[in-house]
């Protein structure tokens, strides 16, 4: 993963981000919608990214309850939900990611808008 000059990435910053960029949500998202692609490199895509990899294994150990053990495989728990409901956990953590932004700019007194951050059709551009 590369490294951004961005408070949201410095991890002394106290703006450090709670949440992952929305670029990387966005192209996770992306990754899971084609067709083409298989569950170990969207896997992988995850895994480079703790916070998003900690949302998934939080979710499918949530709906696995009563199960008779916890699911510890990125991979297996990506299978288990199915893509539908990987898409749709990504879609709130971008929804969480983008109002932290929004806040991190409105307490600095600016705008995501002129900061090179752009709402577009199917979300956040950049």
């Amino acid at each position: 993963m590369e490294i951004r000059n961005d408070p949201a990435h410095d991890l002394s910053s106290p703006h450090f981000q709670m949440f992952p960029s929305v670029e990387d949500v966005s192209k996770i998202i992306a990754m899971s919608s084609d067709d083409g692609m298989n569950v170990r490199k969207i896997a992988q895509a995850i895994e480079e990214r703790p916070m998003i990899a900690a949302a998934m294994m939080r979710a499918v150990n949530a709906v696995s309850v009563g199960a008779p053990r916890q699911i510890h495989s990125l991979r297996h728990a990506l299978t288990m939900m199915g893509m539908r409901h990987v898409r749709a956990i990504l879609r709130e953590i971008q929804e969480e990611a983008i109002e932290q932004r929004q806040r991190h700019f409105a307490q600095r007194g600016g705008s995501p808008l002129t900061s090179g951050f752009r709402a577009g059709a199917n979300g956040p551009l950049r």
